[in-house]
């Protein structure tokens, strides 16, 4: 830092021992520090696990995520990388279906987070007995590994799993708790979370992040999704993330 002197560091954690450091020294050194968020916040979780206040400006996902952040880090800090977007899409009626199941890596984070990779689990196994039990049409069912997966239980004898898929080549993705299905979203997919009673989670639907459908209320759900023409799915769209920056550095 003191070789460079930059006039911006730019981070992804707030909390990680080495990004604070350089945050810490950054400081010192009167460069200017920027946090890009790294995941997703819940507002169920506790605030030792989300970000501290050691940063000049906070780039939340949106103003959803800002809410969860704003007593740990000031709202004049936060800047946003999306807005709420929203687009209509239309299931293909004349091939064959193809789904795509996103993974989560949750096993990595502890015991809490090991149960909570077999609520995960057991949701998509109730997906695939539901899909099984659906007037849905022919289909091909798909299971995208999450880079840091390990645990996948009965599910690697039900599914199809890979590591890389084409997403131009997946219909509908589903998910529970994944940055892909913002990523998705965005890129104007078909993807939907499925939430449940059985795991506490935030609706991604309320957080403009993608369509949602509680696993209880399946089949009502697939209904309006195979029989309406078209579909409305809530997205982000991604702000002018350099004009932002240009902005911080001449303030």
């Amino acid at each position: 830092l003191l070789t460079l002197r930059p006039k911006v560091l730019i981070i992804s954690s707030t909390i990680d021992p080495v990004q604070r450091i350089w945050a810490f020294y950054g400081r010192k050194l009167g460069i200017k520090i920027v946090t890009i968020q790294h995941g997703v916040y819940s507002s169920l979780s506790s605030p030792y696990v989300l970000e501290r206040n050691i940063t000049d400006y906070y780039f939340s996902i949106n103003t959803e995520q800002s809410k969860i952040l704003k007593n740990l880090i000031p709202i004049n800090k936060h800047r946003h990388l999306y807005s709420k977007d929203s687009f209509f899409y239309q299931i293909p009626t004349n091939k064959k279906i193809r789904i795509c199941f996103l993974g989560s890596d949750h096993e990595r984070y502890g015991n809490k987070g090991k149960k909570n990779k077999e609520k995960v689990i057991q949701i998509y196994l109730r997906l695939i007995q539901l899909l099984k039990e659906s007037d849905i049409p022919d289909y091909d069912l798909i299971y995208k590994k999450h880079p840091s997966e390990k645990s996948l239980g009965q599910l690697e004898q039900l599914i199809t799993v890979v590591n890389n898929i084409e997403f131009n080549k997946v219909d509908i993705f589903f998910g529970i708790a994944s940055t892909m299905l913002i990523k998705l979203a965005s890129e104007n997919r078909c993807t939907i979370q499925v939430s449940s009673s059985k795991m506490r989670l935030d609706s991604y639907e309320n957080f403009g992040f993608c369509k949602t459908i509680e696993i209880e209320k399946f089949h009502d759900s697939t209904r309006e999704l195979f029989m309406k023409k078209k579909i409305k799915i809530p997205c982000l769209k991604q702000n002018n993330i350099n004009k932002k920056l240009i902005n911080i550095l001449n303030d």
